[in-house]
């Protein structure tokens, strides 16, 4: 694990990793706990030019490693920024403060489509967090190379990836999965026609028959895929929209589009929480007020191609913003998508035992 280390040495910003042993929660520095990579060096650079005392980013690559993380306590994480459907399981382990937010927070003004994130994630533990961004789950894809080897593709559904033959058809080119157990699950009993929220044995069944079915035509189950589909070498990957909309806007000679199929898809959303420590709070309200600042908050919900929520950023969009939202869910769209909801702790664990299983080929 590593970390990056903002201090202000002699009047200037300084940026220095870290190995995991040569800092320590608790002493008199800011930290955050979010997604690698989802920071740029001037957010932090300007929090340090405020706050001379420091920031710490430390940060993970997957939910379940954050979960585990904070499910543990006593991290000194000032704030973390964790996916929406994990805030109930974290609250009700204790594991979680109340939050209160420097800024007001209009539970009413977002739109459906944009709200059903958090209302089905997030309900009964409001007082834990504060909306801040969301995106959707789609296809990122190199329409020429798919044309190649399937004219007909339906580049708009989500058969281009669940229907077998056209998984196999593209298997050479490269088929690449997002590593989010439930979200995959979800979209599979999806596409079958099925509820995305069942979680009885016959849904695990279902959902896993489907899954198995293009397994062995798919090249990577991976949460490197940013970096991984850089290179070019994947013609088709089932990701979020931040990083489809990466790929798609910011790798040189991309020939990647970032599509939500018609069928309707999931839109996911980050939120901020106050992990519980008995080090940690000295400066969540500076931290806090730093992140949901109009400037710093779109700068970073920029940054990885995310759209800030309307719950608590009232505002006008910028004409960034706005593209980013059109591109992440086009319009039409809206009432066909659906939200993940939290699992309890024993379904979460079948459905991983399962997943894994998966993974291996069984």
């Amino acid at each position: 694990m590593t970390f990056k280390h903002f201090l202000r040495p002699l009047g200037l910003a300084a940026t220095v990793c870290l190995g995991a042993t040569a800092l320590k929660a608790g002493e008199d520095l800011a930290w955050l706990y979010t997604w690698r990579a989802s920071t740029p060096d001037a957010f932090s650079e300007s929090f340090v030019k405020e706050h001379p005392e420091g920031l710490v980013i430390d940060t993970f690559m997957v939910p379940d490693e954050a979960e585990a993380r904070l499910a543990a306590q006593n991290t000194g994480y000032d704030v973390s920024v964790l996916p929406a459907e994990i805030v109930k399981r974290l609250a009700e382990m204790d594991a979680l403060m109340p939050i209160d937010t420097p800024v007001a927070i209009d539970w009413e003004a977002a739109p459906a489509s944009a709200s059903v994130a958090q209302t089905d994630a997030l309900s009964r533990v409001a007082d834990y967090y504060v909306p801040y961004v969301w995106g959707t789950t789609g296809l990122v894809m190199d329409v020429e190379a798919i044309r190649a080897r399937l004219p007909d593709a339906p580049l708009d559904s989500w058969d281009l990836l669940f229907d077998p033959q056209n998984a196999a058809a593209l298997s050479d080119c490269g088929i690449s999965i997002i590593d989010s157990p439930q979200e995959i699950f979800s979209l599979a009993l999806h596409h079958l026609g099925r509820d995305p929220h069942g979680v009885t044995t016959e849904d695990f069944d279902a959902g896993f028959a489907a899954l198995r079915e293009i397994m062995p035509h798919v090249r990577r189950v991976s949460y490197k895929q940013l970096e991984e589909m850089s290179s070019g070498d994947t013609c088709l990957g089932l990701v979020w929209s931040t990083v489809g909309l990466t790929l798609a806007k910011h790798v040189p000679n991309s020939n990647y589009t970032y599509v939500v199929p018609k069928e309707g898809s999931l839109i996911w959303s980050n939120v901020l929480v106050a992990p519980k420590s008995e080090e940690a709070d000295s400066h969540r309200g500076e931290l806090l007020t730093h992140i949901l600042s109009e400037e710093n908050a779109e700068t970073l919900a920029n940054y990885v191609q995310a759209i800030l929520s309307p719950k608590t950023f009232t505002g006008d969009m910028s004409a960034e913003q706005v593209a980013i939202a059109q591109a992440s869910l086009p319009e039409g769209l809206g009432d066909l998508m659906f939200a993940l909801r939290p699992l309890s702790g024993p379904k979460k664990y079948a459905l991983d035992k399962r997943w894994r299983r998966l993974l291996i080929g069984q």
